[in-house]
C-alpha cells in the first residue's frame, strides 16, 4: 500500500506546536485529523490535475513509445483508478491517506518491473484476398488468423511520480486547521 501517515508527534515545529496545545487541553483530535485528511485528499487531487509532485516538480513525462499507444494525454490517469482510490482514515491520534491499488507504489516510488518470458496465442487479421497477415494484434472476436508467439523476458523501468506527500502549502494549511480546532476547544 502507498500511504502517508501523520501522527500527533510530527516533526514540523509549527504543526507540533498546535498538536501540543490541543493535547494540553485534552482536545478530541479526531475532528482535526478528519479535516486534515479531507485537505490532503484535495491536495492529492490537485497534484493529479497538475501532474506535479508535492514539491511542485513536474512528473517525469511518458516515454515516447508508451505515449503513442496510451489513451489520453494525462499521466497516471488512463482509467482514473489510482486517482479515484485515494482515501483517508482518521482516529484520535493520527490520519493516514493513500491507496490500496496494487500498482500504486511503483508510481509513487519508481522501480523496475521484471516480466517473465511467456508463450501465448496471438490473434491477427488476415487479408482474405491477398493472404497477407497484419502486424498488429487484434481481439480474438475480430481475428481470422492466430498463431502461438513467444515473448522473451524483459524489464520495464518506471520513474517515480510522487502524488502522495506534504507540500509546504499543505503544512501551512494543516497549521490553519489545527489553529481553528484550538480556537474551538
Amino acid at each position: 500500500m502507498s500511504s502517508i501517515l501523520i501522527k500527533s508527534a510530527f516533526n514540523d515545529k509549527p504543526i507540533q506546536y498546535y498538536f501540543d496545545r490541543l493535547a494540553e487541553r485534552g482536545a478530541n483530535m479526531k475532528p482535526a485529523f478528519q479535516s486534515i485528511g479531507e485537505s490532503m485528499l484535495i491536495s492529492t487531487e490537485d497534484r493529479f490535475r497538475a501532474e506535479r509532485d508535492p514539491n511542485g516538480n513536474p512528473w517525469e513525462p511518458l516515454s515516447d513509445k508508451y505515449a503513442r499507444r496510451k489513451k489520453g494525454p494525462k499521466i497516471l490517469t488512463q482509467r482514473n483508478r489510482l486517482r479515484n482510490s485515494i482515501i483517508y482514515r482518521a482516529s484520535n491520534d493520527q490520519v493516514a491517506w493513500g491507496t490500496n491499488v496494487i500498482y500504486a507504489a511503483i508510481h509513487q516510488f519508481g522501480g523496475t518491473i521484471e516480466h517473465a518470458a511467456r508463450s501465448q496465442q496471438a490473434y491477427f487479421k488476415q487479408n482474405k484476398r491477398t493472404g497477407e497477415v497484419g502486424n498488429r494484434f487484434v481481439k480474438k472476436a475480430r481475428s481470422n488468423f492466430s498463431q502461438w508467439v513467444t515473448i522473451g523476458a524483459y524489464s520495464t523501468t518506471m520513474p517515480a511520480r510522487p502524488y502522495l506527500g506534504i507540500s509546504d502549502d499543505d503544512k501551512r494549511h494543516i497549521v490553519r486547521i489545527l489553529r481553528e480546532h484550538l480556537i474551538k476547544t
